[in-house]
C-alpha cells in the first residue's frame, strides 16, 4: 500500500507546492493524478518516487518509509533526458562520471540488461 499522511512540500524560495496531502492506494490499484499546470502533480510523483523529500508528513510504500529512490521504482520524465546522438550504452555511461572505462561499460551493460 502507498500511504501519504499530511504530506507537504515547500521549496527554499517559500513556494508551497503541496500542503496536507492524505492518500492511501491499495496494491494493484490504478491511479491518475490530474490537475492544472503548476498544481503540484509532478512534485507529488517525485516525492512518492523518493526523488525529493517532503517538507512535512509521512510517505510509505508497503509499510516502509520513502527516504530516497528505491531500486524497484522506475521513472519516466516529462521531458527527454537522453542525447539522441549517443548510443544507448553511451547514454547510460554518461551518468557514471569518472569511473574507469571498463567498470562503466560493465555497469552500463548490467543496467541495460535489467530493462
Amino acid at each position: 500500500m502507498l500511504s501519504l499522511q499530511g504530506v507537504a512540500k515547500r521549496y527554499p524560495n517559500g513556494l508551497d507546492a503541496l500542503a496536507g496531502i492524505d492518500l492511501a492506494v491499495e496494491p494493484g490499484a490504478i491511479v491518475a493524478v490530474v490537475g492544472a499546470s503548476g498544481c503540484g502533480k509532478s512534485t507529488l510523483l517525485r516525492l512518492i518516487a523518493g526523488l525529493e523529500r517532503a517538507s512535512a508528513g509521512m510517505l510509505s510504500v508497503a509499510g516502509h518509509p520513502v527516504d530516497g529512490p528505491g531500486e524497484d521504482v522506475g521513472v519516466v520524465f516529462q521531458e527527454p533526458r537522453l542525447m539522441p546522438w549517443l548510443t544507448v550504452e553511451a547514454n547510460v555511461r554518461f551518468g557514471l562520471g569518472r569511473l574507469p572505462r571498463a567498470e562503466a561499460a560493465r555497469l552500463a551493460a548490467e543496467a541495460i540488461a535489467r530493462v
